[in-house]
């Protein structure tokens, strides 16, 4: 997957040996963390108006956005950044439709 082409969607995590990984979408984060075990922690995600990495557990995520897993996720640290009429969902509804 390209990286740098979908950095919007970006996540990056922790391994319990130290290792930072990185991930291009929340799909991907969840599969290596659920399905293949590894202990992640610190797990961030690209802020979609200031494009730094965020809490990824604190995030407001919007669902109605181009991504490349089809998800649609796009996620926000300040909630009022988010337009009128856009589901908002948080880190455990996103886990449930990634899952």
């Amino acid at each position: 997957m390209n990286l740098p082409m979908f950095y919007k969607t970006n996540h990056s995590a922790t391994t319990d040996k130290g290792e930072v990984r990185q991930y291009c979408s929340m799909h991907c984060v969840v599969d290596d963390k659920e399905h293949n075990h590894t202990p992640l922690s610190n797990i961030k995600v690209v802020d979609s108006n200031s494009l730094k990495f965020i809490d990824a557990k604190s995030a407001y995520y919007t669902t109605d956005n181009i991504t490349p897993m089809a998800y649609g996720f796009s996620a926000h640290q300040i909630k009022n950044t988010i337009g009128p009429n856009q589901e908002v969902v948080d880190w455990a509804e996103v886990k449930k439709r990634v899952i």
